[in-house]
């Protein structure tokens, strides 16, 4: 019988200074040395020694944040906000937090403080008549008078919706998005697919707008699975887009039940629940195609057709090319996928392309004199640009894809730039190996050898670019 390996908490691993013979720990820009110098690193009790003093330094860091926290409960308790105004409060400062907890301690003694009868900085203000040794004034939307104490009201809480809960998960992914740690394109996808569940019609005919978190069970997912298959057989829904929806689904119903709104139901992971995409075949030009839209295409367009045959490179990669990527002397491009950089942990090598002579003088001629970019468009501005909207849309703008598909319409080809990297890849894979194209292509390595042992021939890589230029007639120009 198998045995199951307990993985260790993130805290509880400790690094061993080998020359000091003791425990250590990273934290903060500082490394901590813990217990005992000169022991044995398999000494069990002194490894519990250093865990205990490392234990006592993180409740130091923890320390201002739990504060904090308990700060933001109490001010959530007494006004009695609903759970959705937690990040707006936890946003405010140090200061301004506060200057909450003082106002709720000033409410029974503060009338100075506070002598107007109306709106304030906090809420509305009542002053309340004396009565027994009680005087002050109070919140009328928390507070009740009575004879006694000032009592909290009975009020029920406002309740928060399905929809108004995916407005916050898309807020949050965008925050994340503006760090860096998510793409737009991933929040706008997010987006799209949540809106169908906004949008679903339940059985008894009220929208999901109408309904609230807790309303999502098991049965809530099977039908939203069946909803979808239902569009998928109307032909009103690819399958593959059915797919990433219920995905989103997915990752949606997890945050609510990470942030403890909601209890995991049982079938959330259930296998039962795909979407079986059909095989399409793979689209690429043929050479009679590329020379069709080759001899109507501008100067300008002609670059990009040859650095995506040349490359593989997408017109997010045209977009980002830097002027330190390029070796101008011997007409290298050496750089990573654009899509790649923001996985600083993902073992991707940069990659050296031998540019064809044809790509290496017109990408000479369209340089421009940005420090940064090597191409930008005639305003001088980035060839690919995206923003999200205030209506939360993203909006884009694609210099490379509408200048492709405007010569691709005279040519009368298929207007998809990505089909360059698909017919080069295709070219290089059939001819020599599929391990060639996947290093053409930039793709991480996928088994131990590729990641630790076996290094990517140079030379191999580029003869296949010599040959891929010479095959597709574009390796010089006349």
């Amino acid at each position: 019988m198998a045995t199951r390996t307990r993985t260790k908490p993130s805290w509880q691993k400790l690094s061993w200074h080998d020359a000091r013979k003791q425990w250590k720990k990273y934290k903060g820009g500082k490394t901590y040395y813990l217990g005992q110098s000169g022991v044995r690193r398999y000494d069990r009790l002194a490894h519990d020694e250093a865990l205990a003093e490392w234990k006592q330094v993180l409740e130091q860091f923890q320390a201002p944040q739990k504060l904090r926290d308990e700060k933001v409960n109490r001010i959530m308790f007494m006004w009695d906000y609903p759970d959705t105004k937690r990040a707006e409060l936890e946003a405010l400062s140090d200061e301004e937090i506060d200057a909450q907890i003082d106002f709720f301690s000033s409410l029974s003694s503060s009338r100075k403080r506070y002598p107007a009868l109306g709106e304030s900085e906090y809420g509305y203000i009542q002053v309340v008549p004396e009565s027994g040794n009680r005087s002050g004034i109070v919140d009328v939307d928390v507070y009740q008078t009575n004879s006694q104490v000032p009592q909290r009201s009975e009020k029920p809480r406002i309740s928060v919706t399905i929809s108004d809960h995916i407005d916050g998960f898309i807020k949050s992914v965008l925050l994340k998005a503006k760090l860096g740690n998510l793409s737009l394109n991933r929040v706008d996808n997010l987006r799209r697919y949540l809106g169908y569940l906004s949008d679903w019609v339940m059985p008894d005919g009220e929208l999901a707008g109408n309904l609230y978190p807790t309303d999502i069970s098991s049965v809530f997912i099977r039908d939203f699975y069946h909803y979808l298959c239902e569009l998928v057989s109307e032909k009103r829904l690819a399958t593959s887009t059915a797919k990433s929806i219920f995905s989103a689904f997915r990752y949606f119903v997890k945050r609510l039940w990470q942030d403890e709104i909601i209890d995991l139901p049982r079938n959330l992971n259930d296998s039962g629940f795909r979407f079986y995409d059909q095989s399409t075949p793979i689209e690429t030009f043929t050479v009679e195609e590329i020379q069709r839209v080759w001899d109507v295409a501008t100067r300008k367009t002609r670059l990009y057709i040859l650095l995506g045959l040349n490359c593989g490179f997408t017109a997010r990669d045209l977009s980002d090319l830097k002027q330190e990527e390029v070796d101008w002397q011997k007409g290298t491009i050496t750089r990573r996928r654009s899509k790649l950089r923001r996985n600083s942990t993902a073992r991707i090598q940069e990659i050296c392309y031998s540019l064809w002579p044809s790509t290496f003088k017109l990408l000479k001629e369209f340089r421009s004199t940005n420090s940064e970019t090597v191409l930008l468009t005639q305003n001088n501005g980035p060839l690919v640009e995206q923003h999200m909207g205030d209506n939360g849309i993203l909006k884009r703008s694609d210099t490379v894809k509408c200048a492709f598909q405007r010569a691709a319409d005279k040519a009368g080809v298929a207007p998809a730039f990505t089909m360059f990297r698909a017919t080069g890849a295709t070219l290089i894979g059939n001819q020599f190996d599929e391990g060639l194209a996947d290093l053409w292509m930039c793709h991480a390595p996928q088994t131990v050898a590729q990641r630790h042992y076996i290094a990517p021939s140079q030379e191999r890589l580029d003869s296949a670019i010599e040959w891929l230029g010479k095959e597709v007639g574009l390796y010089e120009m006349n």
